[in-house]
This record gives C-alpha cells, structure tokens and sequence, in this order.
C-alpha cells in the first residue's frame, strides 16, 4: 500500500484511507467489507470519482449491476477520462446484453489509455455480441500488442475466429486458452457470465435484478436521493402531426456528454411498429453541420465529442421517409466537457498522482473477466464440428454435458453426433443379450462391480492360469479411484464395459441422470485405459422402458446373464462352483462378481470344471462375434 502524503487534513487522509481499505478488501474477496469502505470514502468526498469507481467494481463483484452501472457513470461524470470507469461500465452494459453501449464505452476507455489491455479484449467481444468479427479482430490485434495474454484474450479470440468461419485458429486459441486456464492469476477476475456470440450460443445471458440494496444504502449513508442507473434509453419524442412520433434516445444519463456518445434514433407509431417501413434515412448534425446519415436500423451515430470544444452544442437528429420528406425532427442540447479536472472544486480529496495512478492499477485488477470454462468447451466442440471431426466434438460435448447437464443444447448434440457415426440405435433395436446360440463349445464369464483390489488381482491370476479370457463390468466411480487396477484388466488381455458410475437402480432415475451414469463412466475407461466401452449391465439388472431408451439414444448392447453366482447364498464355495457348471450351457453368460461375494473362493473350481468339459473362456465379444445373441425376454413388455 502507498503512504500517505504527510500535512495532509484528516478527512483527506480519512477520504484515501477508507478507498484503500475498499481495495484492500477487494484483494483478500471480502466484498461485502469493499462496499462499506467506498460508501464511508464517498459520504466524505461525494466528488471524488476513486470512491465511486471502487463502489462499482465491488458492486459488480456482488452481481448488482444497477448499483455498478449508476456507479460508474457517477464516477465519468466526475472525471470523464477515467478509463477504469468507461471499462467496468462497458462491463455493465455487456452483462445486460446492450452489446452496442458496451462497445461505446469500451472504445472510450482505450482511447483514454491506449495501453489498455483489458479493454481492447473486452471490445472485441461486444464486436462478437454484435457479430461483427473482422472489428473484433482488430482489436484482438490491439489488445495483443498492449500485452494481452489471459484465458479470456484466448476465448474471445476464438470466438472471433468461429464467426469468420476459421475454426482451425478457433481451434488453435481454444488450446492456448486451455493451456493457460491452469498457469493464469486470475483470482481476483470477475466470475460473471458473459453473453454469447448469438452465432455461437444462445439465451446464456444472466437475468439482472431491477433494483439495488447496495443503492438503497448509499442513500441512507449520505440522507439524499440517489438515482438508479436506467439501463435502458432516455426518450424524449416529437410529433409530427399524422400520428407518426421520432423519438431520440441517447444513454448518456443528461445533457453533459463525454468521450464517445451513441445517439440512437428510434420511432413508433400509434402502437404498432411499422415506423420502420416509414423511416428512408436519418440525419445526424452538431451544430447545423451534418456529422452522419445511415439508413440502417437502430439508426444510431456514435459521436467522438473531442472533435469539438468543451461547452454548448445542439445536435439535431431529423427522419426523412422514402420520398425524401422530412417526417420527424429533434434537438438536443449537450454540453461537452472533455478537460475538466474532477478535483478542482474538492480539497478533501486532495491525494497525489501516485496515489492515483495506484488506486487506479488496483481497480484495473479487478475489472478483468474471466473465460467460461463451459462456453469454451461449447465453442471448441462446435469448432471441430464444422471442420467435419464428428469424434473429437462428440468428444468435447460430452465432457460438456458431464461438466453441466443442461448446458445449451449439448445432450441434444451428443444424441445427433452419436446418431452420425452409427453409434446409436433406433428405438426398440437395442440389442438385449442374454445369451449367445451357435457358439460352440464357448462361455462368456463376466465380472460385476469393481475393480477392487485385493480381488481384482486375484481374479485375474486365476483368470491367467486357466488360460481364461473374461469381460469386466466396472463401475465408474470405483475405476477412477483403482485405475491401476483398471490398467491391469486390460493388460492381462480381458475386456471393460459398463456397470454405471455409482452402482444406482437405473430405474429411479430421470433420463438424463441415467444418460450421465453412462457417460460418465464412458470417459473415465476412455481417459484411464484408452478404451471404449459399448456393453452395459444394469446394476441388479433394474431395466425398463426409460433405461433402454437411454440405451438406444448412447448406442450401448444391454447385456444379461444365464448362471448367476448369488443364486446359491447358503452353499459353500465348491457346491456353488458345481451348481454353476451344471446349468452353463454353449454361449451363457455366467454372471460372477469382483469384491466380497463366493466369487473369488469358488473361482477355482469353476474354472477348472468348465476347462475339464472342454469349454473355451472367452470375453462377451469373442462370444459374439462366434454366434447369434438370443434376446432377454422382459414381463413388462
């Protein structure tokens, strides 16, 4: 922390004192301590534009965006050159999905430090919102050059790309932005959704509340109203005498302008919203001279008023129809100040430039947006769909709709994807195996739950003596905490598939929970073995309409069993062995378990039985491929 100037009055040291503390709290994530210091620091110098812009970003922090947007336009009133101000404001509007005023305000806070890293990302994404890619570009090309190298640099120079159909430098930023999530400081990033690029995603905007506590207490704090940022355009209207009314709209909260100022003509008329049809063109002039004339909707003229002299101007905005006529006219007066010092009517405040210039750094901390991790994944996803690599994004999809079930429209992606590449089955064509005809001399012994050491080990140095091959159903959340094990079974020669992620009844669960056990445990034999897994087993053999279903839609064989070892609870081991063997027949499926059941001590006696009768031991897809699956006949169907 920077010392305090010394002969200083000791409100001003009170004043920079209680500013420090707010930043001091933003550090450390005691956001709620942050609003109390800048609302002391502004009760004691109500002018001063560091305790507003301190009140803002904390309001932001706490997902009050009236009170930050109110905030930060105080703050430019004060002092219109503060670009941490226009950022977090342009921040504001972005999170209210106003992509246009976000640009605006953005643009200013570059133009006021053009060494703005920060900013030039976040224009660049408001071009995105506003699907104009190429001027995002540019100003990812600023933003680099001013430094700019974070996860969300990499997300929006992604975004970027995608909109002007280059998926591979897509693909390429998306990596990066990968590579450096893990390595960046963002700790003290804001954790706010951002909108989407409306090419890429939709309706992931956050719903604002429409009213400020943190307002409510700067009102009480300093006895005086407070007005409420109105994140929606000031109108004032003419009539034109047939009915028809032009109204003008401009977001800069009064007559004083700074900086950049979008002016936006808009009309209606008599309740309905043909005024389009009406309107040919607007003109927009300063002073009488013509500034700006387009014919496109909303019809806005973004003013840079430092072309002009600080003071008075009248800017008039008039609508002409297709004949040329003039149908709707409007003056503003704006009074210009671009050279004001915020602290020349205020000595309370009287701090040095250094000071300043470090509060200032500090904000800019804490005016950075992070990447969203999920939109990423989304977009990298998307990205290798339309370069035609169906495997990679269904790969990304489904690390997606494991991350969060419902985002977007990810699960529907994962069912079409699965549909393409003939990994899915029609409804009612699952294959339902109970066992295997025409299989000759041939049994498949399969292995539930699991694995689980001690007895997956000693499962498979039986499995090995007898020269047997056999199909393990793992479940998910017991191979990611034993993968050696898991590495193990696929060693030694034998086969994975399926048995769901937490051993649950399949059918008390919603589709979509059953759709995650699957996938789930899909990608942790996919990231722990490198192998795939398309047979599934449900857990006690609970079954139903809705289960296979699921089934159908992931492109997953439900798999059954002939002998079942918990068939015989009150035998010992040996008696259970020869129970089995005495109902095994060509092509059955012997059911058995891995972990603490008669499993591991009748193993022995089975396996030597069933070599003694000339059966070869196979796994289910050896079994499979040498004969004709007989389906499992259900009573409810």
């Amino acid at each position: 922390m920077l010392p305090l100037a010394l002969g200083r009055s000791s409100a001003a040291t009170d004043y920079y004192l209680n500013v420090t503390r707010g930043l001091d709290a933003l550090e450390r994530g005691a956001t709620v301590a942050a609003v109390d210091a800048f609302i002391v620091a502004q009760r004691l110098a109500p002018e001063d534009f560091l305790a507003h812009a301190g009140l803002a970003t904390a309001a932001l922090h706490l997902g009050d965006n009236i009170a930050a947007v109110s905030e930060f336009r105080a703050a430019l009133r004060l002092n219109p050159h503060a670009s941490v101000a226009y950022n977090g404001l342009g921040i504001g509007y972005l999170l209210h999905n106003s992509a246009n005023d976000a640009v605006v305000n953005f643009g200013n806070a570059v133009r006021q430090d053009l060494t703005y890293a920060d900013a030039y990302v976040n224009l660049a994404y408001a071009h995105c919102l506003e699907n104009k890619p190429r001027d995002a570009m540019e100003q990812c090309v600023n933003a680099q050059r001013a430094g700019a190298e974070g996860p969300f640099f990499f997300e929006v120079q992604a975004v970027a790309h995608f909109l002007l159909g280059s998926s591979d430098n897509a693909i390429l930023a998306l990596r990066r932005l990968m590579q450096r999530r893990q390595q960046a400081d963002d700790s003290h990033g804001l954790t706010l959704t951002t909108p989407s690029a409306r090419l890429i995603v939709v309706n992931d905007a956050p719903v604002l509340p429409d009213f400020s506590d943190i307002l409510r207490r700067v009102q009480a704090a300093q006895r005086s109203p407070v007005q409420p940022a109105v994140l929606r355009s000031h109108s004032g209207s003419v009539n034109t005498g047939d009915g028809q009314r032009i109204s003008v709209s401009d977001r800069t909260g009064g007559t004083e302008v700074v900086g950049v100022t979008r002016f936006i003509a808009s009309g209606a008329s008599a309740g309905s919203d043909r005024w389009q049809d009406d309107i040919e063109y607007v003109s927009f002039a300063v002073d009488g001279v013509t500034r700006a004339v387009t014919n496109a909707p909303p019809y806005a003229w973004d003013w840079d008023t430092s072309e002009n002299r600080d003071g008075e101007h009248l800017i008039t905005i008039r609508a002409y129809d297709k004949s040329k006529a003039l149908i709707g006219e409007r003056r503003v007066p704006v009074r210009v100040r671009n050279t004001y010092d915020p602290r020349s009517a205020v000595s309370v405040a009287n701090y040095t430039a250094e000071q300043e210039a470090y509060a200032v750094a500090r904000l800019k901390k804490y005016l950075k947006l992070r990447a969203n991790p999920l939109r990423a994944q989304y977009l990298l996803a998307k990205s290798y769909e339309s370069k035609g690599l169906a495997e990679f994004a269904l790969h990304e999809y489904t690390l997606l709709f494991l991350e969060q079930n419902d985002y977007l429209d990810t699960r529907a992606k994962i069912h079409s994807l699965k549909q393409h590449l003939g990994k899915s089955y029609a409804p009612g064509r699952i294959p339902e195996i109970n066992s295997v005809a025409n299989t000759g001399k041939r049994v498949a012994l399969t292995f539930d739950d699991g694995p689980r050491p001690p007895f997956t080990q000693q499962i498979l140095d039986l499995l090995k003596k007898h020269d047997a091959r056999g199909t393990f159903f793992v479940v998910g959340k017991m191979a990611e905490q034993y993968p050696d094990q898991v590495r193990a079974i696929v060693a030694a020669g034998h086969e994975l598939a399926s048995h769901s992620y937490t051993h649950r009844r399949m059918t008390e669960l919603t589709d979509i929970e059953v759709e995650d056990e699957i996938l789930r445990t899909e990608a942790v034999v996919r990231d722990i073995a490198d192998r795939t897994t398309e047979y599934f087993r449900p857990p006690g053999g609970h079954y139903d309409r809705s289960v296979r279903e699921a089934l159908s839609r992931l492109g997953y064989k439900a798999v059954f069993w002939g002998p079942n070892i918990t068939s015989f609870p009150d035998l010992p081991p040996k008696q259970i062995a020869r129970a089995l063997i005495d109902r095994v027949e060509p092509g059955c499926i012997i059911l058995l378990h891995n972990g603490e059941d008669q499993t591991i001590p009748a193993l022995p006696t089975l396996l030597a039985g069933l070599e003694s009768l000339g059966y070869e031991m196979v796994t289910l897809t050896e079994l499979l491929e040498s004969g004709k699956p007989v389906p499992r006949k259900f009573a409810w169907e």
